[in-house]
């Protein structure tokens, strides 16, 4: 199994390498990009779609909302986590489905931002939310 594809998007370019390296130690594949304009172009020319997309909601030029809205209607299947300093509220009912977004308050531990990642990515999680491999006991008679 491949390694998931995220897409990382925030004009802040000391929480876009936070983000990156985080997920990055964790075994994930990242492409960083600071605009939605950036991000909407590596979407559109992806030879594969992201699995995941973690975006500032406060984005100069095209808004994060607006980068998740037109990645919902393109990429159906890549989930999106909107990060904002401002609160999170205004990811809910702007046309994003249930079970295909989450949000995430700024500052954020990354404990946190993991938790999330996991949580949105499911089966293909990071490595910390994998369960270790169990040992089955070996009965000899």
């Amino acid at each position: 199994m491949s390694s998931p594809r995220i897409l990382v998007v925030d004009d802040e370019p000391a929480i876009l390498m936070i983000i990156g390296e985080l997920l990055r130690r964790k075994g994930l594949e990242t492409t960083r990009v600071a605009t939605g304009e950036e991000a909407w172009t590596r979407v559109t020319q992806a030879a594969q779609p992201f699995d995941l997309a973690v975006v500032d909601v406060n984005l100069p030029g095209m808004g994060g909302l607006e980068f998740a809205r037109r990645l919902a209607g393109a990429s159906p299947r890549t989930k999106v986590l909107l990060t904002s300093g401002n609160g999170t509220e205004a990811a809910e009912g702007q046309g994003l489905r249930p079970g295909t977004f989450d949000a995430l308050g700024k500052p954020f531990l990354p404990d946190d931002l993991l938790a999330k990642v996991a949580g949105l990515l499911g089966s293909h999680g990071t490595t910390a939310s994998r369960p270790a491999p169990q040992a089955t006991p070996s009965h000899r008679d």
